[in-house]
């Protein structure tokens, strides 16, 4: 109970996950086979005192395994929540068989149980992922312009061709403002006005003929030479865009 995380830690955790939790249903098997009585585990007083802390941290486990249910868009995501609650399973079934009086303990495994019949198999969750994927996908648009400014979006799908269009077969489809005016650029040292940016977002059609939004770290950016800012060009971070319809890029 003391030297035991019962969480899986990451999604690189995943491929030994149910051997862990196998083990740890192993020792609890080998522990219960013998005559404890007398020892400190059965006196329980630190034991006692970790599980009870434990409570709170498999509380809010459940509470953010029901939330991802509604968002999560992959299996390894998927796997993550079957995973790390069937630890916390092991670990209050194991609380509950060293510790039958404690109704705290009984408490907690039905509270985990209930959590783990509401998460099915892992089949249905991979059926439930790629409906919220598809249903993510459905739902996912531009943001409506905070301005409307046609030279600054033709920077924008211009400059977003010249970078990617022909070096990996995507075009730009539209353009979208998301900053009404401009954040001033400084050097972090001397203060010193180098340049503006404002935030936007651009829809684009992939290689693969699908669309998508690239929703991050967009902008269009101007330096400040001789008191006029000037050389207005568009910023991109890659292609890391989310799927929507093309329809509706609007």
């Amino acid at each position: 109970f003391i030297d035991n995380n019962i969480s899986v830690g990451s999604t690189g955790d995943l491929p030994q996950a149910p051997a862990k939790i196998e083990a740890y249903k192993a020792r609890l098997t080998k522990l219960l086979s013998m005559d404890y009585t007398d020892a400190l585990i059965k006196q329980g007083r630190n034991a006692k005192g970790h599980i009870t802390s434990s409570v709170a941290n498999t509380d809010r486990e459940l509470d953010k395994i029901d939330g991802a249910l509604q968002e999560v868009r992959d299996r390894s995501g998927m796997e993550y929540c079957y995973y790390s609650i069937q630890f916390h399973q092991a670990y209050w079934e194991a609380a509950q068989k060293i510790f039958p009086e404690e109704t705290l303990y009984a408490d907690m495994l039905k509270k985990v149980n209930a959590g783990i019949a509401r998460l099915g198999t892992l089949e249905q969750l991979y059926a439930k992922a790629e409906a919220n994927r598809i249903e993510h996908i459905k739902n996912t648009r531009l943001p409506a312009p905070v301005v409307k400014d046609a030279i600054l979006e033709k920077v924008l799908t211009s400059g977003f061709n010249k970078l990617y269009g022909a070096a990996r077969n995507v075009s730009a489809l539209k353009a979208v403002l998301t900053q009404n005016g401009w954040t001033t650029l400084r050097n972090s040292l001397t203060g010193i006005v180098t340049g503006r940016e404002r935030s936007a977002k651009i829809a684009y059609k992939g290689s693969d003929g699908k669309c998508y939004l690239l929703p991050d770290y967009v902008f269009i950016r101007e330096d400040y030479v001789g008191g006029s800012f000037i050389n207005t060009v568009a910023v991109f971070n890659g292609l890391d865009g989310e799927e929507m319809l093309c329809e509706n890029v609007k």
